[in-house]
């Protein structure tokens, strides 16, 4: 893959992410690292309780164990509670039981998204809330779906 294709794929996964995650109100902060297959993002909102989201989209057929332990590894880091992976595949059931005992057992929260729930929430912005309020509670902090031209 050239350059300009790997820009032009991580570009997409960016603008995926923040059409997505901006139907809920969380915007774009920053842009950690740009890969061609892979974008790491951190998303936020001024009023929402607990600061920074970490984003990783991926492109991959698979989401493993490894690609969510590593982002949640990131968002520790950084001092955030939340870190959020999405796959245009699949999200294996290793990786989706890690995401629940973490969310479960600690204070941290791991949402997971497969290609299926991405489409899904490209197509309907109204079903972004609940799919992300399906995985964690502090997803429900965040307001109703909101809609480009909407006053607030």
């Amino acid at each position: 893959m050239n350059s300009a294709s790997n820009i032009a794929s991580a570009n997409l996964l960016e603008l995926k992410a923040e059409n997505i995650l901006g139907a809920v109100g969380l915007s774009h902060r920053k842009t950690r690292k740009r890969r061609s297959k892979d974008v790491d993002m951190v998303f936020g909102r001024d009023d929402f309780p607990f600061g920074d989201w970490n984003v990783r989209f991926k492109v991959c057929d698979e989401l493993s164990l490894e690609d969510v332990a590593t982002e949640v590894g990131i968002a520790q880091g950084n001092g955030n509670r939340i870190a959020l992976v999405a796959s245009t595949g699949r999200v294996n059931s290793t990786a989706r039981n890690y995401a629940a005992y973490v969310s479960d057992k600690t204070r941290f929260q791991v949402i997971v998204l497969d290609g299926r729930d991405l489409v899904r929430m490209e197509r309907n912005p109204r079903c972004v809330r609940r799919t992300l309020a399906a995985q964690t509670n502090f997803a429900l902090f965040l307001p109703a779906t909101r809609y480009l031209g909407q006053s607030r």
